[in-house]
């Protein structure tokens, strides 16, 4: 990123789940970021050329793990937009043994904003 002062942008990418409103709040709330939050159902190619993200986040957990891994897996043949999956402990384990996997970074839950903030800046500066 040539201009420091630009900001990231951010696309969040969950199965309904209230914390990523949440992490969508805490997020949008610094000076650093724009975020867009998309539905995994409703995710394709055309909404992530649109909305062109510098990252994306994925909520990661297991109501939605197959639905995210599929279209993390999606994106990856597409773009070469850095993921970071947000998971637990539990569901980190199982989501590396899986061939569907394009995760490039992983972030386990709870995390603070800050760790937040230095994983998403090392993926995309």
């Amino acid at each position: 990123r040539g201009n420091k002062m630009e900001k990231i942008k951010v696309l969040i990418i969950n199965k309904k789940n209230e914390i990523a409103h949440n992490l969508k709040s805490l997020i949008k709330d610094s000076q650093h970021f724009l975020v867009e939050l998309i539905d995994v159902e409703y995710v394709n190619l055309l909404n992530i050329h649109t909305l062109k993200p510098d990252i994306i986040l994925m909520d990661v957990n297991f109501d939605n793990m197959y639905d995210i891994l599929y279209a993390s897996k999606i994106i990856k043949s597409k773009f070469s937009i850095p993921i970071l999956y947000l998971t637990e402990k539990t569901i980190q384990t199982i989501v590396k043994q899986s061939k569907f996997a394009t995760a490039d970074a992983y972030l386990l839950k709870p995390f603070s904003f800050n760790e937040l903030q230095q994983n998403i800046q090392l993926q995309v500066l």
